[in-house]
């Protein structure tokens, strides 16, 4: 027997063949391949149902985001006679979006903008 990091001699390079043609009336083989097909379809698709999701969640966010930085900003803009919320509730706002995690999302997405 010839060592594991030695060529091949050619009289052995004859036994390595092409594996023999699928059979389409094996009703086990078709089976089996229904079977690995089905699961790798099943794995696809919830897949593509966590991404879906996870975009849905990144453009509900983006939207909540949107809606609570112009609520702050009337809130700065409008006249006293025109605000809606106490000034809890702003405090509030301006908590949600600059302290904890939604706070430290915005501060590292605008360090990488600013340094490219």
């Amino acid at each position: 027997m010839q060592p594991p990091n030695q060529p091949l001699s050619e009289d052995r390079l004859r036994y390595i063949t092409e594996p023999p043609p699928l059979v389409h009336n094996d009703k086990r083989a078709r089976k089996e391949l229904d079977a690995y097909f089905n699961e790798q379809l099943r794995k696809e698709r919830l897949k593509n149902v966590i991404n879906w999701l996870f975009i849905f969640f990144i453009i509900t966010a983006a939207a909540v985001a949107t809606l609570g930085i112009a609520i702050r900003l009337l809130h700065l803009i409008l006249p006293e006679s025109n605000k809606w919320l106490t000034e809890e509730q702003i405090q509030g706002i301006d908590k949600l979006f600059f302290s904890g995690a939604i706070g430290g999302l915005l501060t590292s997405y605008f360090k990488k903008s600013n340094e490219s």
